[in-house]
């Protein structure tokens, strides 16, 4: 009887410790995630610093387009940081 109840602890002990790794391998993954969703919480308030509204004109619509080889500015200058023209934002038809 004292065997088989040494043995019932046995199993249960080793059953938390089980149940402890877990709950540690889901504190480490929680972790890990929380600094991803930082990482990516920074990148967009970033990006949205550089792409002010004085970029866009203000529009109700935008009969625009801005040639593909070229993307929004994110500089003061307008330029592209390797060197490349300017946006150009033409009206539809031209």
């Amino acid at each position: 009887m004292i065997q088989s109840r040494e043995q019932e602890v046995n199993t249960i002990v080793n059953k938390i410790v089980d149940l402890n790794t877990i709950f540690k391998d889901l504190a480490h993954l929680v972790q890990e995630q929380g600094t991803i969703l930082d990482r990516i919480d920074y990148n967009v308030e970033w990006l949205s610093s550089l792409c002010e509204a004085e970029t866009i004109p203000k529009m109700p619509f935008l009969p625009m387009y801005v040639k593909k080889e070229y993307k929004r500015c994110r500089f003061g200058e307008r330029f592209h940081p390797d060197g490349r023209r300017p946006v150009e934002i033409r009206k539809m038809g031209s």
